[in-house]
Formats: C-alpha cells, sequence, structure tokens
C-alpha cells in the first residue's frame, strides 16, 4: 500500500467482544518508572509507541524491555517539540500530533515518513486541535467558542473546557468538505483564580478553575461511528456514517452538588503537602446544580475503543478508585470498570485497554488491561 493510501485509508481493526465484567480479563504490565504519558499506539509485532508530554519525546517499547526514544528534540525532520497525541493509521502507519510546532508527523513502524501532501494543508489548518481520525480519514475537532464580553465578538476559544459552546466539526483529507455535527455545552463557569501550591516539596503558582468544570464531548471510532456523550442529563449519542443517529437511555441520574462535594473536590486536586486547602467554594463563584459525569483526563474524557465501545471517565470526587462506564452501541451502560486511583485510560487495541497508572510520587506505570 502506497503511504498516501495509508493515510487516507485507516484500518478498521475492531477486535472481537468479550464477555462483560466488572474487571479485566487480564493485567499485564508494560513498562515502569515513566513520567507523563499521554497516548499509546500498539504495533503490529507488539512494540508499543507512547508519547510522554513531560520528557517532551516519543518512546518504543515492549514488555519487559527498556524504552528507547524515536527521533529528537527539535524543528526538523524527524524531530519534534511536544508529541501528544497517536493516531492509527492503514497497518504500522502512526499520524504522531507535535503540539508545540503545531504539526503532524507521519511514522512507519519506528521510522519517519515524509506527510503527504494530502495531509499538509489539514495539519497546517488545525495544528494540534483534532480529537479523533476515523479510518476514511475523515478529522474530527471540537472547536470552542466564547460567549462576546465587553463589546468583544465572538472569538474561538480553544479548549472546550474554556468554552462556552463547542461546535462539532468533521474535515476530509484531500477535500474543503467540512461537516458540522453537534453543537455542544462547553466547560466555562467563570474565570480562574491564582493559588500557590505546595505539591511534592515544590511550591508553584497555579491559575485554578473551577475543579467540577466540565464540558460536553465527542469524539470518532476507527468505522467512523461518531460518539457524543451529552451532560445534565448524562446521555450517549451514537452517530452512523450514513447520518443515522439514535440517543441512549438516561445512563444515570444526576447527583446534587452540596458544600461537602465542593470541599472534597478542592481538596482532592489542590491540597498541600501537609493535606492543608487554601482555597474555599466561595473562591468560585460559579457551581454546577449537579455534578459533571464525565472527567477530563490527561488528554481526553473519553475513549473509542476497538472492542466498539465507549469508555466514560467518570467525575472522581474523593481517592477511591476510578470508575469509568462501558457503553455499548445504544448508549447504554452494559458495565462499570475500576481502575487505581490516579489511573486513566490513554488507548486501546485489539488485545485490550491500555492504562496509565500514576502513584503518589507521580510516576507513572504503563499497563494493558483486557477487555472487561
Amino acid at each position: 500500500m502506497r503511504l498516501t493510501q495509508a493515510v487516507l485509508l485507516f484500518a478498521i481493526a475492531l477486535g472481537a467482544r468479550t464477555p462483560l465484567g466488572a474487571q479485566p480479563s487480564e493485567k499485564v504490565r508494560i513498562a515502569t518508572d515513566l513520567s507523563r504519558v499521554s497516548a499509546v499506539r500498539e504495533l503490529s509485532d507488539g512494540t508499543l509507541l507512547y508519547t510522554d508530554t513531560q520528557e517532551r519525546a516519543l518512546f518504543a517499547v515492549s514488555v519487559g524491555r527498556v524504552p528507547r526514544q524515536v527521533g529528537r528534540e527539535g524543528d526538523g525532520p524527524a524531530e519534534y517539540r511536544q508529541p501528544a497525541r497517536l493516531f492509527a493509521l492503514g497497518g504500522d502507519t502512526t499520524l504522531v500530533v507535535d503540539g508545540s510546532n503545531r504539526r503532524w508527523l507521519l511514522l512507519v513502524g519506528t521510522r519517519f515518513a515524509p506527510l503527504p501532501d494530502v495531509a499538509k494543508a489539514l495539519a497546517s489548518a488545525l495544528g494540534a486541535e483534532l480529537e479523533s481520525i476515523d479510518s476514511k480519514g475523515r478529522v474530527l475537532q471540537l472547536a470552542g467558542f466564547a460567549i462576546p464580553r465587553k463589546d468583544v465578538p465572538w472569538r474561538y476559544a480553544g479548549q472546550p473546557s474554556g468554552a462556552d459552546s463547542i461546535r462539532v466539526l468533521r474535515f476530509h483529507l484531500g477535500s474543503d468538505r467540512v461537516d458540522s455535527i453537534r453543537t455542544l455545552r462547553g466547560g466555562y463557569d467563570g474565570p480562574s483564580v491564582q493559588q500557590a501550591v505546595t505539591l511534592r516539596g515544590r511550591r508553584t503558582v497555579h491559575q485554578v478553575v473551577n475543579p467540577l468544570r466540565a464540558s460536553e464531548w465527542a469524539t470518532t471510532f476507527r468505522d467512523g461511528t461518531i460518539a457524543v456523550v451529552y451532560l445534565n442529563p448524562y446521555r450517549v449519542e451514537f452517530i452512523e456514517p450514513n447520518g443515522r443517529a439514535s440517543v441512549g437511555p438516561i445512563v444515570e441520574a444526576p447527583m446534587r452538588v452540596t458544600d461537602q462535594i465542593k470541599r472534597s473536590v478542592l481538596a482532592l486536586r489542590w491540597s498541600d503537602d501537609d493535606g492543608s486547602v487554601k482555597l474555599s467554594p466561595s473562591d468560585f463563584p460559579f457551581w454546577s446544580a449537579h455534578v459533571p459525569a464525565l472527567e477530563m483526563v490527561l488528554t481526553h474524557p473519553v475513549l473509542a475503543a476497538d472492542d466498539g465501545r465507549l469508555y466514560v471517565h467518570r467525575r472522581q470526587l474523593d481517592r477511591g478508585p476510578r470508575v469509568v462506564d462501558v457503553i455499548n452501541r445504544s448508549g447504554t451502560r452494559v458495565t462499570q470498570m475500576q481502575l487505581p486511583h490516579g489511573a486513566a485510560l490513554v488507548g486501546s487495541e485489539k488485545r485490550g485497554l491500555y492504562v496509565i497508572v500514576t502513584d503518589s510520587d507521580g510516576v507513572q506505570e504503563l499497563w494493558r488491561y483486557g477487555y472487561p
């Protein structure tokens, strides 16, 4: 297959469904002593590619082996500044999104290759702001917009979490066609608060947003089906490639936000090493009436997995296990997974889900969990 075709004809690799259950069918530890993994992609020989945003690098690793860096930091060919997202294309071809350089890089196996002209124009337009890609070369973007304030016209707000509304757009490689899919609610809930926090012995100043901030979301499966997650009420819509859409039942009744919940989520996210919390609920003028169902974890709140189901990171309110909803194509929650506290889904392939687990010192391990 020619390289251009590899970009345009992405592989549909939906794994076989496994019996449902609350626990994964297997757990395999892949690598330890990692920093901040944001995406994982498995190649046909079992090698895993992963990006580490703290190390600002792309790595390849196999079970029991020491990770090795692929490429290097820079602005030239086979170089990057901050690789973040990985998207599986045809065969062992992978699209690497370099956030700092706002460009796309192409890997065949573990070697860089020139990006075809058919993708360069879209890469220049979107940069790092793409959510997912399907097997036909259709790219989904969540474009955030802000309400005008003080006579400022509508402006692009970037990340959905800081926007008032989100437009779900689908671009077609090699074409000027752009589809407007849905308009969703953004996560903006008031200005941020400046706060100094001591974490792991280091004193830093942060711009703190409301810890219950959340936006509605959309992503794409490899077969082109789009999943849309709505909040209040929490429901999931599936839009098939032919345009047929269906909205599932309410997944779960909403939970009201209480003062106890406000204090709990502030302590969970912004407590000092000694356990003290200097922020109070009154520091944030706007609180949602109900606890948002999903939570942004690393780069995404949801995962369109290769078993054909949608995995939703649920909002974490305490230091207990992380709960993940498993939603089938009818929009029904069929089971829930429990991950360790501080864990997140970072990818999926035929054999299962890739999970990053972070300990209390910020050190990460990469695992593969069998589908529940």
